[in-house]
């Protein structure tokens, strides 16, 4: 979950490495990506119990939300939703 917002250099970092196909998976030799790199130096977050958002919908999943939302561009969301255009439970 991302706010639009400026562009994310984390995720410009990581999505230059993006395989051209979705079920593609490649790693280029020496590339690595710190995950906490998304994070920003404030973690405070929210932590709720609920479901999955996506079929099967399972209970009993644990939330950490962050208070502080992170930013992604436009661009950067737009880039992802093309690549994964049903990225929601249906309604």
């Amino acid at each position: 979950m991302f706010d639009e917002g400026a562009e994310n250099r984390a995720l410009k970092t990581l999505w230059a490495d993006q395989p051209s196909e979705k079920e593609m998976v490649a790693i280029a030799s020496g590339t690595s990506f710190n995950p906490t790199s998304l994070l920003l130096p404030t973690r405070s977050y929210y932590h709720f119990s609920d479901s999955l958002t996506t079929p099967p919908c399972s209970e009993g999943v644990s939330w950490f939300v962050l208070r502080t939302p992170v930013e992604a561009s436009k661009a950067q969301t737009e880039r992802f939703a093309a690549r994964y255009p049903m990225n929601a439970r249906p309604t």
